[in-house]
């Protein structure tokens, strides 16, 4: 029998663009897709490592998207996909850097 060795889920950041600078009075879209052969059970957003996710997307989404008002100065978005895979799930990470204009 072949062995299937399962893989991360794909996940694409689709807004902000790495390096994005925000202007003073924009609330900035964050948004992701993500995509598994065995299905995504979940997409995350959180901004500059916070504890609690911004957003969470859950069963099988298809993209994720949260409207966020930065304040000034640079912050950390991170985007977390996770697959259905069995007997452990698999994660992919991505992070870009924003500046909120003072």
């Amino acid at each position: 029998f072949p062995v299937t060795i399962p893989h991360a889920p794909t996940l694409t950041i689709t807004s902000p663009k790495n390096n994005a600078v925000i202007g003073k009075y924009t609330i900035a879209q964050l948004a992701a897709t993500a995509s598994d052969s065995s299905g995504v059970k979940l997409i995350t957003i959180t901004v500059d490592g916070k504890p609690q996710p911004l957003k969470s997307c859950p069963n099988n989404p298809v993209n994720c998207i949260v409207y966020y008002g930065f304040t000034p100065g640079t912050h950390t978005v991170t985007f977390t996909a996770t697959d259905y895979a069995t007997p452990v799930a698999n994660t992919t990470v991505k992070s870009v850097t924003v500046v909120k204009s003072k």
